[in-house]
């Protein structure tokens, strides 16, 4: 990977189960200013505190990835920085969006040798989408 970097926007949006609203940031994401995949991040929790629910989608032809596929993840602040944890696929708020290609299950995906990269690309857009580190320590 060259120099990662992401845009963003942000929609308001209306949970199906508490029907609050909430924000969800999204882009794309680009290697060397060249697109090659991008995100969705729900910022919203009805039940486990702030969470944001990400998603990161490659496309196909990219590096060594043979199809277009995705990875789920949820991330939670700490004191001082993130964590974050793969999800299985049916617990993703993004199940139903056929454009992020396959989402791989959290054990697929933790197996895969392509998941550094979807931590690398999870990682820039924590640091650089500001409405993530608002939602969780300006709220």
């Amino acid at each position: 990977m060259g120099k990662i970097t992401i845009d963003y926007q942000v929609v308001d949006e209306t949970c199906n189960h508490c029907h609050d609203t909430f924000q969800t940031t999204r882009g794309a994401v680009y290697d060397d200013s060249r697109g090659f995949g991008l995100y969705l991040a729900a910022l919203h929790a009805c039940h486990s505190g702030r969470v944001a629910h990400l998603v990161v989608a490659v496309r196909q032809g990219y590096q060594t990835f043979r199809e277009t596929c995705s990875v789920a993840m949820q991330i939670t602040p700490t004191e001082t920085d993130f964590q974050m944890a793969v999800v299985n696929a049916e617990d993703s708020l993004w199940i139903s969006e056929p454009y992020l290609g396959r989402i791989m299950n959290r054990e697929e995906a933790l197996g895969s040798p392509l998941i550094q990269n979807f931590f690398q690309i999870a990682d820039r857009i924590v640091e650089d989408n500001p409405k993530i580190g608002e939602y969780f320590y300006h709220n």
